[in-house]
């Protein structure tokens, strides 16, 4: 099933999170994957904005989905280490039912980073507890070193991977 949520609250959501399950087909396992890009921008209207939407999405969640296997994953325009975490407390503060799975990235040399030409990690994968023993390694893929031309053409944005055990 797949699905656009929060269709109408364009100011917590400028651009709808996009839900979606997928089934796994070797182990018949079954995942949500929530897609976010949140506004971008850092002065303290976006930052509301952002931390708006991470409280409602959270309330989302919590209410429908609660014992769901969730990656919510995306472009959520502020950091997660920080002063990000404030954006995002609502999730951070909950560390028994959320956990962002690139903090190592997010608190680590900006050679990773998500987003170089700021530099920041913007980009971010959080799991629900559901999730936390199936994770195994998260990591930025850095395409600028086979395709040169991989910011103009493509997204100046790298792509986080999340492999599961």
């Amino acid at each position: 099933s797949a699905e656009a949520i929060f269709t109408g609250d364009s100011y917590a959501f400028p651009q709808p999170p996009f839900k979606i399950k997928v089934r796994h087909i070797g182990s018949g396992q079954e995942i949500y994957l929530i897609n976010l890009h949140l506004k971008a921008m850092s002065d303290a209207e976006s930052v509301k904005r952002r931390k708006d939407a991470a409280t409602k999405l959270k309330q989302y969640m919590d209410e429908n989905m609660p014992n769901d296997k969730v990656v919510v994953l995306g472009d959520y325009n502020d950091r997660i280490s920080a002063s990000g975490s404030q954006t995002f407390y609502s999730f951070v503060g909950d560390a028994e039912n959320y956990r962002f799975v690139d903090m190592h990235i997010a608190i680590g040399s900006s050679t990773w980073f998500s987003y170089p030409s700021w530099p920041s990690h913007i980009d971010h994968l959080m799991v629900t507890n559901e999730l936390f023993s199936a994770v195994d390694t998260v990591k930025i893929y850095r395409p600028e070193i086979c395709v040169p031309e991989y910011r103009e053409t493509v997204t100046d944005h790298r792509p986080l991977v999340l492999f599961f055990k």
